[in-house]
């Protein structure tokens, strides 16, 4: 598992105190990130895939991997 020990999100590396992981990767992330990662077109994409890897018996399933161009989309959207 890839948890954060140093109290920040591992996507934004802003300081929380609460952090959950990533549908699309490992990526342990606050609130904030986790709320911006929903809105992304391959949410659902890779929930539906997490629900597959656990349904088959996978439970150290990674994540289909952040989409391309994600960081880019991120910016985007958290700049306005």
């Amino acid at each position: 598992m890839n948890l954060p020990t140093d109290g920040r999100c591992q996507r934004c590396r802003e300081k929380t105190s609460v952090t959950s992981m990533s549908k699309f990767n490992t990526q342990m992330c606050c609130p904030d990130c986790l709320d911006l990662e929903k809105s992304h077109p391959e949410y659902s994409t890779a929930e539906t895939l997490e629900i597959a890897a656990v349904k088959r018996g996978d439970f150290n399933y990674p994540g289909m991997g952040l989409p391309s161009g994600y960081s880019k989309w991120a910016a985007e959207r958290t700049a306005k």
